[in-house]
């Protein structure tokens, strides 16, 4: 199965990439619905590698919030209140 984060859709114009050389078209990151036109394999290429980037990014930044709020799916990171406790 393909990860959804890393799923695109791309549209070659199948006119404009009949000559040597050129590749024209649309893509769309499937998760996001982040869309660009390119008109170079390095334009679409870079779309690729920009999109998961910020995904990847982003994802670090809510797994990073996730650990800090209460009841979020990571771990506690500030330790439970009983081993905040004195013992008497």
């Amino acid at each position: 199965m393909i990860p959804v984060n890393s799923t695109f859709v791309v549209e070659i114009d199948p006119q404009e990439s009949e000559l040597p050389g050129v590749l024209r078209g649309h893509v769309e990151h499937v998760l996001s619905g982040n869309r660009s036109e390119f008109d170079s394999s390095e334009m679409l290429l870079g779309f690729f590698a920009e999109t998961l980037c910020t995904q990847e990014a982003a994802q670090a930044k809510r797994s990073t919030a996730d650990r800090k709020t209460p009841g979020g799916d990571g771990p506690d990171i500030g330790g439970s209140e009983t081993s905040n406790r004195r013992k008497s």
